[in-house]
């Protein structure tokens, strides 16, 4: 069960983060100049990191198998992003889709390779 639970905080965390940068772009385009022509790689950019987040957090929490978990919580993360995506819009954009996905699953498993060296060493007494 502490395994689900980490990585269901791992994937949380993301989507604090994605929603963190998401509102601070809205605000920008709101109250400036701002065009929206850098709408694709702010969220490209936004899911390169919520998705090595994800990882990291997921990983931290385990044993070993850092790259699974953390591809784990990637693909998880990717997967809710499509569904909210598609229950937003009448079309769902298969290669954007499949982008998402394969970045996050890829950035998941970095993280997941980080968060487990990045663990803090146990002391024998």
């Amino acid at each position: 069960m502490n395994k689900i639970k980490k990585l269901s905080t791992g994937v949380l965390l993301a989507y604090a983060v994605t929603v963190f940068v998401f509102l601070i772009y809205s605000i920008l385009l709101t109250y400036t100049q701002m065009t929206e022509e850098h709408l694709n790689l702010t969220v490209i950019i936004t899911v390169i990191i919520s998705g090595l987040i994800a990882g990291v957090d997921t990983a931290r929490g385990q044993k070993s198998r850092g790259i699974f978990w953390g591809a784990l919580a990637g693909s998880v993360y990717s997967a809710l992003l499509i569904v909210l995506m598609y229950s937003m819009s009448d079309v769902l954009n298969i290669a954007r889709a499949i982008l998402f996905f394969i970045i996050s699953i890829v950035t998941g498993s970095l993280g997941g390779v980080l968060g487990i060296n990045l663990k803090k060493p146990e002391y024998k007494k």
